[in-house]
Parts: structure tokens; sequence; C-alpha cells
């Protein structure tokens, strides 16, 4: 039972400092967690009383409780609003390549199944692909499976299976991906992909570290490989003197995952933290970061996770998506956009809809986006309210729901509690909230 619980895998040591100076720059687009409500209706209630409101079973409200024509708080998004990001992306920015980190099917997950789930990543998909500029790249959401949360590790062939999924998702990728990413993806929804000659895209499926994945009490060691196939793959990008971005649906932190997991996480980070470029996450529906510390020193930052913030308001938040930029190997500044729904509502028919939220450097007063600036940025956060007042106006992207205009000292020091990744079989794992 305990080697199920404290497992480690190996690690191969260094053999030789890459040459890690390499000529690039670019941007590049990530949108995340849209969970379009194919059943949302304008005019419907928005305080039904269930998980998921806005639809016509709901019956019809008015006034405030009336579902609005680009969305509600408390509801997921129409499509119209999801659709009006992608072509504000797609006219506003120069980008190489866009990324999809997951979770396409709406909330409604005690009514969904295998059919309902390929309808509502098909859909998404085929709008992406409308107005993406560039390649687009997927990442499977815990959504994904009608069953939230399960998915079965690849030696499960019976009809429990998750197979179905990884070769729908290969079927939609197959003008965009390798056929060697293909294969991986076919197999447990990971894969590699040259963003140039110099960088990589390295996809991990991390519903295989989810606490909520009932799966791992079967196979809880590195279920799926991907920690030992994202080990490889690092390994073969040190030799080759190439650069990397890293991309999940769920971060692993000190909430979402297994502690062995992020443990073995936090080691390869560490191991390789001078080849990546950058690690991209959404799932939690808000825009935040986690700062992954040295195992060796807690007091060292060794990488930096970002998560996007959510297309769906479902959460009580605006809509936002992610401009990232880079140059020469390295995260040069981060811009990000959301969508007033309060003030979109009132001006359903507007063309200007969606706002600059922030600049990332600039506007939290950055050297730079290395772990040590954002370390320095957390210390500032806990003793000046300024800095802090601003990182959790950014949290719901400026949501106007009333949970976040008086959030409470104890929600506070819950949303920076969840910043720091520290040693995670000493630290006990902070309480998960489900999406």
């Amino acid at each position: 039972m305990t080697k199920n619980i404290f497992w480690e895998l190996e690690i191969p040591p260094k053999i030789h400092d890459a040459n890690l100076t390499i000529q690039n720059e670019g941007c590049f687009i990530q949108l995340t967690d849209t969970h379009i409500d194919d059943q949302y209706r304008l005019g419907s209630c928005t305080n039904c009383g269930g998980i998921l409101c806005c639809r016509e079973s709901n019956g019809n409200c008015s006034n405030e409780n009336s579902a609005g024509p680009w969305g509600d708080y408390t509801c997921d998004m129409p499509e119209r609003t999801f659709e009006s990001a992608l072509l504000e992306a797609s006219e506003k920015h120069d980008t190489k390549f866009w990324l999809f980190t997951g979770d396409f099917c709406a909330h409604d997950i005690w009514e969904i199944n295998r059919d309902d789930v390929m309808s509502d990543i098909g859909r998404t998909w085929e709008l992406l692909l409308k107005y993406a500029k560039g390649k687009v790249y997927p990442v499977i959401g815990n959504h994904e499976s009608p069953v939230i949360n399960c998915f079965p590790p690849p030696e499960i062939q019976n009809e429990l299976s998750i197979q179905w999924l990884y070769e729908y998702m290969s079927d939609l990728s197959k003008d965009i991906l390798s056929p060697d990413s293909l294969i991986t993806l076919r197999r447990a929804g990971n894969y590699k992909e040259f963003l140039d000659e110099n960088t990589v895209l390295l996809v991990v499926n991390s519903n295989y570290c989810a606490r909520l994945n009932f799966w791992l009490f079967y196979d809880p060691i590195d279920a799926g490989s991907q920690l030992s196939w994202l080990i490889d793959e690092l390994l073969a990008a040190e030799l080759n003197n190439h650069k990397v971005h890293i991309a999940m649906h769920i971060p692993p932190d000190n909430r979402e995952c297994i502690e062995a997991w992020t443990y073995n996480y936090i080691r390869i980070i560490e191991r390789f933290q001078q080849l990546i470029v950058g690690q991209y996450f959404g799932h939690t529906h808000f825009d935040e970061i986690r700062l992954i510390y040295s195992l060796v020193d807690e007091k060292t930052p060794i990488g930096v996770q970002y998560i996007t913030p959510a297309q769906t308001q479902f959460s009580h938040t605006n809509s936002a998506y992610r401009k990232f930029c880079y140059n020469n190997g390295q995260l040069s500044d981060i811009f990000t956009y959301y969508f007033d729904l309060f003030e979109n509502n009132l001006l359903p028919n507007s063309r200007i809809m969606w706002k600059k939220e922030y600049e990332t450097v600039k506007d939290y007063e950055l050297m730079d986006l290395s772990p040590t600036s954002w370390n320095h940025f957390l210390q500032q956060m806990h003793d000046n309210t300024t800095k802090r007042q601003q990182y959790l106006l950014h949290y719901s992207s400026i949501s106007r729901h009333e949970n976040f205009q008086n959030i409470s000292k104890e929600k506070e020091a819950k949303i920076l509690n969840d910043i720091p990744i520290k040693k995670p079989f000493e630290n006990p794992p902070n309480s998960i909230e489900t999406f």
C-alpha cells in the first residue's frame, strides 16, 4: 500500500549543458473551459435552484433573474459569446498558433453521454478551426469523460475504456498533428508537436493526476505513463537543444492532484527548468498562478504555472482569454482580455465587446516573468494591500457578481494559499472545488 502512495520515478541526471540560445519570437492565444450550453435560452430563469440554469426547461423570468443575450454569471455560456471571443482573437492578434486547454462540455453532468460529449467537442472544435490563425492544439479536460473525472488507464480495454475519446480527438486533429503525435494521443491523450525547429509543445493528460479520478485507486503509479513520457521527451529536448512549452488541463498543485504525482512533477520541473518556456493550464475557471518551489530548498522558486481564466461564466466570472508572447526562448509578456458580461448584456448588439484587462509585466510591475520575479510579487501581495487587491480583481476577470465585490479575509487567504506549491508529502492538500 505504501508504495502506491509514495512513489518516485527515475529521472536521469544531466548529461551535458544544453545550448539554449535560440532565435524565435511570436505570440499564441490560449482559450479554455468553454462549457458551451446548447440549451441556453434568452429570457429563461437564472435562479432555477439546480446546478445548471438558463434553460428553456427552467421557465421564463424577468428583470434581474432573466438570462441575458450574452450569458449569465450563474450559467454556462451561449455559443454566440464564445464565437465573439474567437472573432475578436482572430481579428485583433497576430499569432503563431492557438492552444485550447480543455473542457468542451457543459456542466449538465447528470445527463451527459458519449454522444453528447462528441457533439460538444465537435461543435466547439469546428468553431476553433473556423477562426484560428495557425494550428489549434487541443488538450483533454476532465469534463470530456461522460462520467466526470473518470479516466481509466489505457490498459482498460472493455466497455469502461475511454479509448473512444482519444480516438475521436485524434480524428478531429488528423490534419493538424503529426503521425507520431496521433499515436500517443490515441493511446492516452498526450502528444508532442514541434512549434518551430527549436521549440516543442508537450501536451500532458493531467486527468491521470486528479484526486477525483477514482481509477487511480486501480492504477495509482503514473497512470497512463504521463510523467514517464514527459521525462523522456524532456531528455530528448535537452539532447537536441530544444526549448519546451508544457500544456495540461488540470494544474498539478497542492489541491487537484494526488501528492505523489505533484511531487514527481516538481522533481521533473526542477531537473529540466532551464528548458521550459512556460506551463499553461485551465480547469479552475479563475485567473491564477501557481509558483513551484524547489524540493531541496523550499525558498527557491523553480517554475510558474499560468492558469488562464475560463470562457464560461458558470463560476460567476467574466469570460476571458489570453495572449502569450515569447522571445528568444523565454516568455516576454502576457495579455489578458475579458468580456464585461453586465455591460454587454445591456448593449446586446454592440461590436465593442472585448477589452484588454491587463498586461502582466507592466501592470504587476514585474522585472520579467521568471519564477524569481513572481516570488517577489507573491511576497508583495502578502504585505501590500494594493497588490493583493489587484490580483483579486483579476482573479474573477473583473466580475460584477456579488461574490467578488467584497471578498472575505478567509477567501483571500485561500486564494493566496493556493499559489505556492511546496513539498506535497509534507503539506496537506488544499480543499478541492469541482468545475
